[in-house]
């Protein structure tokens, strides 16, 4: 199994089991209150998202110094269950962890 593999399913596992622990806020307007509410530790975002979307989410992101990553394309999608392009964490130790897992 290649370690890209390995990552992806690592990553996937996290993402699902942080959104049990309810540490995880899926879809735009979730993770723009949670940004307001100053509760995020860091965003992630699917490689397909719309230009403009990043770069808006990008500047709100830095703003308030919280990290924006990218994940491969349809991962979040799959871990979640559901179709999504943005996501949040609120939990530094999940955040921490899904970070190590991206390269």
């Amino acid at each position: 199994m290649s370690e890209a593999k390995i990552n992806e399913t690592k990553l996937s596992g996290l993402l699902g089991l942080c959104r049990r622990a309810g540490k995880l806020f899926a879809g735009m307007s979730a993770v723009q209150k949670a940004l307001d509410a100053g509760k995020v530790c860091a965003v992630f975002a699917d490689e397909a998202i719309a230009q403009n979307t990043l770069e808006r989410m990008q500047k709100k992101c830095k703003a308030q110094s919280v990290p924006l990553c990218l994940l491969p394309e349809g991962l979040m999608e799959r871990a979640l269950g559901e179709y999504h392009m943005l996501c949040c964490v609120c939990d530094p130790n999940f955040a921490r962890g899904l970070k190590q897992l991206l390269p």
